[in-house]
């Protein structure tokens, strides 16, 4: 039942407010009608002013040299941006390349220390080995030599 209620009163609403949207809409369409006459206007009075200009450098209208320019004003903003970013790069590229190098010379460096470091435990590991043997080697030998000596004694 509220909604039904609603619903009348957003009906009652919009029934009373449809004339004055007509209206404004009417006036609307008037201001728009007075723009576009006023804008005639203005054109007609520019191509009077300017129409020697226009004649001169060969163009319709001062609309369409003024489109022209400001197309050329784009363009020659946008070449502008495009330059100064090309500067910005060549300014910073030395550097980019010194980083570049240092960078690389130093992971050849980190490489070569980590190769260097394997083969150094490597060798730690070979020498640890032949610790070992020759500690073995000398605990045959003296089990050897105690052996041949209690062989003399018997």
């Amino acid at each position: 039942m509220r909604i039904k209620d609603e619903l009348q009163h957003i009906d009652k609403e919009l029934k009373s407010n449809t004339p004055e949207l007509k209206k404004v809409e009417s006036a609307y369409a008037k201001l728009q009608g007075k723009i576009a006459n006023l804008k005639s206007s203005i054109d007609a009075a520019e191509d009077r002013i300017f129409s020697s200009f226009c004649q001169k450098i060969k163009v319709s209208h001062i609309r369409e040299y003024e489109e022209c320019q400001l197309k050329v004003g784009q363009e020659e903003s946008e070449a502008q941006l495009w330059y100064d970013s090309q500067i910005t790069c060549l300014t910073h590229f030395p550097s980019l390349i010194f980083w570049y190098a240092k960078a690389r010379f130093e992971s050849k460096a980190l490489k070569s220390a980590c190769e260097r470091l394997q083969h150094l435990e490597g060798v730690i590991s070979t020498e640890g080995v032949l610790e070992k043997l020759k500690d073995q080697k000398e605990a045959a030998e003296n089990n050897i030599s105690n052996s041949e000596a209690m062989m003399h004694v018997s």
